[in-house]
């Protein structure tokens, strides 16, 4: 995102220094203005929140992962493409121990090899969103999770490079954990969407 913003000013520099007309210079010059503004915008804003709630009862049927932390995630394993044939979305991988903590998955976009989301109650796997990258991020941010009442529920990271691409970690309070590592933020949008979907089940002892 801030190499293609930073592409983008030079070409209306570029345009605004080679023109003769002042007040075409002034209008380039504008909107190099708002150009500036508008990135500067996109690599600071905090992804979508999210609000851990009940799971409505289809929440057991096809497309949610099962996790051993009590959560459920939604994450559609199909979308429509131009000609509305069904196309993989993602690609969902499960990785199963023995010995707790058991299940991980990892979610990728298809199309997309880095776009990866990573779910599970080991934290180990996420030592990097917890440690590296809030030290070399130039915009981070933290913030508390709640659930839908209002009560914390865990903590909520995120951060951009000086490349404009954005990271984020989840640390919920039942003891799981989901982040993906910096992404452009039109991939990185589409994994919060899965992290944000986070919700718990009737007969979870969360709603007792």
């Amino acid at each position: 995102m801030r190499a293609e913003c930073e592409s983008r000013r030079r070409l209306v520099q570029t345009l605004a220094a080679k023109s003769a007309n002042v007040f075409f210079a002034a209008a380039i010059i504008s909107s190099l203005s708002i150009l500036i503004l508008w990135c500067s915008k996109q690599a600071s804003e905090p992804p979508t929140p999210g609000t851990i709630s009940m799971c409505l009862d289809s929440s057991v049927t096809v497309d949610w992962l099962l996790t051993d932390f009590d959560l459920r995630f939604h994450v559609p394993a199909h979308t429509l493409s131009f000609r509305s044939i069904p196309k993989p979305a993602v690609t969902i991988h499960l990785g199963h121990k023995d010995m707790p903590p058991s299940n991980t998955y990892v979610v990728s976009l298809n199309g997309y090899a880095p776009a990866r989301l990573w779910i599970s109650s080991d934290s180990r796997m996420f030592r990097d969103l917890e440690i590296s990258y809030p030290t070399f991020s130039e915009t981070k941010g933290h913030r508390v999770l709640r659930d839908s009442l209002g009560r914390s529920f865990g903590t909520d990271s995120w951060g951009y490079l000086h490349s404009g691409e954005r990271w984020r970690y989840v640390s919920f309070s039942t003891g799981g954990y989901a982040g993906y590592l910096p992404l452009p933020t039109n991939q990185a949008d589409k994994l919060d969407d899965a992290i944000n979907s986070a919700c718990f089940s009737p007969d979870d002892p969360l709603n007792k």
